[in-house]
This record gives C-alpha cells, sequence and structure tokens, in this order.
C-alpha cells in the first residue's frame, strides 16, 4: 500500500477530513487525492458529510501505528501503559508503512 494511502488511513481513524484537508496535508491538488482514495475500497466521500470517512466501523486495513494507539488507549494500568509506549517510541516508527488486515 503506497505511503499516502497508509497516512489517509491514519488520519480517518482520528476525524473525518475534507478533501481540500488532505489535499494541503500532502501539498497535492484535491484531483490527486481522488484519484489516490479511489484505490482505498473502505473510504467514501460523503457529499452530504462533505469529507471523507470509512465505509464500515472497521476498514480492513489498519496500521500498525493505528492499532497500536488504540491498544494504548485501552490499557487502564499506568505502569504497563506507560511501558508500552516506551516500546512503541522504541520502534522509531518501523510498523507505521504496514498495514495489517482486520478479516484475519
Amino acid at each position: 500500500m503506497e505511503k499516502r494511502n497508509i497516512v489517509i488511513y491514519n488520519k480517518l481513524f482520528e476525524r473525518l477530513y475534507t478533501k481540500q484537508e488532505f489535499a494541503d496535508l500532502f501539498d497535492v491538488s484535491t484531483k490527486t487525492i481522488e484519484n489516490t482514495i479511489k484505490k482505498c475500497e473502505d473510504i467514501v466521500y460523503s457529499k452530504k458529510l462533505g469529507s471523507y470517512h470509512f465505509k464500515e466501523l472497521l476498514p480492513h486495513f489498519i496500521s500498525y501505528q493505528t492499532y497500536f494507539t488504540l491498544f494504548q488507549d485501552s490499557v487502564a494500568n499506568p505502569t504497563i501503559k506507560k511501558d508500552f509506549i516506551k516500546i512503541v517510541n522504541s520502534l522509531n516508527g518501523k510498523f507505521n508503512e504496514t498495514m495489517i488486515e482486520t478479516n484475519k
């Protein structure tokens, strides 16, 4: 999966994004964003909302970065959470360009 697509997936886990916001983020045209997102089966554009979002609650792919963030947020024990954050930070983003298939 292209790096731009992975960033788009990660951003959409945070909130909804408009075409212009993505275009500004990558310093490209909105047409480039449209063509990039056409390749992503999980992402749709809502005219009513004026932004992109996932078709389903959990898309077919999720990045390790998002997975680690979701897992980290669910850890209640502060010591374990702190240790987990240290471990993830020590990876220096090595997994940021890899996607996990959620259907497995």
